[in-house]
């Protein structure tokens, strides 16, 4: 019965690790799709023998966000397009709650995060590989590659470096730094400008939490040196995406100086911006309807092409209104306060601290991703939201192992 039982999760385990792996790129077709059934059906059938439904604060707070999503399509000003992403949003409901029920634990948190970081790092050596056999920009290479976006596989990957740091941290391995390398050298290929700057902005914000103030310092000098040397590096083995990167960040810091800028980037997301401000004045309780935000620019601005905004909270606002946006921030709103105040408590509990860091992170960055029907970006939130679960059995008895 014992290895019967051990079978099942060793099946609940592969499927999770394939619809992982599917996710970030490492493969590619319908593999994602069938995985993911897969994991759903093994937990519900686990939840039905042990009678253990797993409904945590994260869930509920999702869940009401998706009710209310679905509500939002008898207003949506075009329903095919509320439909569309609603589809994804409970899909994404019911993988999370899975998720919730296999995660019962400290020891499956860990083993969670680890297939998502070594997922990250495979696809990381599959790019720096076969990079080079692709032509065209950076884009279309890693679209080719992953069959992903190149935002969103820089993006993922760029969090997950600040995972391999909380495993360094969990089990005082130093094999999980090495992880980082190829990460960022993938990071860097994608040319996506929040991707470069997601670990380092991590970073930063776990020094500041910490309080460490002369390891600030080092960091400063040592990301300086780094960059100037891993810049020489690229532009003499590629000076075109050299010149990518580097236009692309001085149009960044020309619009964060108020500078008018010609990056069609930067200007499409500030029209986007000012779009969703306008939808929001006129709509500000209930939206225009999930996902409605592509068809309005579509179909009543002068852009005439349907696209997203390319912010989560401009998003959230313009679509369901300040009701939607409140209770899609819930879950983070709890999330944040409770790992500020344990922090405040223990400030030596490196876990927790690069739990909030990767949290703010996310928020931050934000304002460039639309994250809410974001199947990677909900799993990161709940490693987080999972630390907090289990942050008295996680450090000492993840130390007394490893040592």
């Amino acid at each position: 019965m014992e290895k019967g039982k051990r079978s099942g999760w060793y099946l609940t385990d592969i499927s999770l690790i394939v619809f992982i792996f599917s996710k970030v790129g490492v493969f590619k077709g319908r593999v994602e799709y069938i995985s993911l059934a897969f994991f759903v059906i093994l937990i519900m059938i686990y939840v039905l023998e042990k009678k253990r439904f797993c409904l945590t604060e994260q869930i509920v707070c999702y869940a009401l966000f998706a009710l209310y999503a679905s509500l939002s399509y008898l207003w949506a000003w075009n329903k095919s397009f509320a439909l569309e992403s609603l589809k994804n949003v409970v899909a994404l409901l019911i993988f999370l709650t899975a998720l919730s029920c296999y995660v019962n634990g400290k020891e499956r948190l860990l083993k969670t995060m680890k297939y998502v970081v070594v997922a990250n790092v495979t696809v990381s050596f599959k790019i720096l590989i076969f990079y080079w056999m692709e032509t065209g920009s950076a884009a279309t290479r890693i679209q080719a590659i992953t069959g992903i976006h190149f935002n969103t596989v820089g993006q993922v990957a760029a969090f997950s470096i600040l995972f391999s740091l909380y495993l360094y941290y969990a089990y005082q391995d130093k094999q999980y730094l090495f992880f980082i390398a190829p990460q960022y050298m993938a990071v860097l290929l994608s040319s996506s400008r929040k991707s470069i700057l997601i670990p380092i902005l991590g970073i930063f914000l776990i020094l500041l939490l910490k309080r460490d103030w002369r390891n600030i310092m080092v960091a400063i000098l040592v990301m300086t040196a780094g960059g100037l040397l891993v810049g020489s590096a690229i532009r003499l083995t590629y000076p075109e995406m050299f010149q990518e990167l580097f236009q692309k960040f001085v149009a960044l810091g020309a619009y964060g100086r108020g500078i008018e800028t010609d990056d069609w980037s930067i200007n499409l997301r500030s029209f986007f911006f000012d779009t969703g401000k306008s939808i929001f004045k006129s709509h500000p309780l209930f939206g225009i309807g999930i996902n409605n935000f592509a068809y309005y620019v579509g179909n009543y601005t002068s852009y005439t092409v349907e696209r997203y905004s390319h912010n989560n909270y401009i998003e959230l606002l313009s679509c369901m209104g300040v009701i939607g946006f409140s209770l899609y921030y819930l879950s983070y709103v709890y999330i944040f306060v409770k790992l500020a105040a344990y922090i405040r408590r223990d400030r030596k509990n490196m876990e927790l601290i690069i739990a909030l860091s990767v949290l703010i992170d996310l928020m931050i960055m934000e304002w460039g991703i639309v994250s809410y029907s974001g199947c990677l970006y909900h799993v990161y939130i709940l490693l987080i939201y999972q630390t907090v679960r289990y942050r008295k059995k996680l450090q000492p008895e993840v130390h007394e192992k490893s040592g």
